[in-house]
């Protein structure tokens, strides 16, 4: 099956699985260099980039597992929104404060 990725390339359906993959890897290193303070970076980071990291074993295992890779690509995806949502709420130099 074919698909039109966003940069106007059609890909196979496989290969659209990678390319969000790498477009998520993308956001998840902008927010690395974006994310000033380094706990609040280790906070809102270091678990969407584990959880991806799952989701590529489940996928390049044999044989691939895609129920566990879509469950761990949604968490990763659900992380990497919050963190991008609390950036553009509370700006770069955002920090994490618990009591």
């Amino acid at each position: 099956m074919k698909q039109l990725a966003a940069s106007g390339v059609t890909v196979a359906s496989m290969d659209m699985n990678r390319l969000i993959v790498a477009q998520l890897d993308g956001r998840i290193k902008k927010l690395e260099t974006l994310i000033a303070d380094e706990e609040s970076r280790t906070y809102f980071v270091d678990l969407a980039k584990r959880t991806l990291s799952d989701a590529l074993n489940f996928y390049n295992s044999s044989p691939s597992r895609l129920p566990e890779f879509m469950v761990a690509l949604s968490i990763s995806e659900r992380l990497v929104q919050r963190a991008e949502t609390a950036v553009s709420k509370y700006g770069p130099s955002l920090k994490i404060i618990g009591g």
